[in-house]
């Protein structure tokens, strides 16, 4: 597990993340897939599954390691 900070640029209210806004995340990938990733919000707000690392970029910006 992987813990970030990011900024949601995905839709507004979308797994419960507001858009604009700054997140610490865990960041987990799928051992047996390894594409898939799930994100959870640290506080224990949303958590979204991925299917690909493309469409987590599609959705957070200014990604960096805590």
């Amino acid at each position: 597990m992987k813990q970030i900070k990011a900024t949601f640029k995905g839709e507004n209210g979308s797994c419960g993340y507001t858009n604009g806004e700054e997140y610490t995340l865990n960041i987990t990938d799928n051992p047996v897939i390894e594409i898939n990733c799930t994100v959870q919000v640290v506080e224990g707000h949303g958590r979204c599954f991925y299917s690909s690392i493309h469409s987590f970029l599609n959705n957070w910006d200014n990604i960096r390691q805590v």
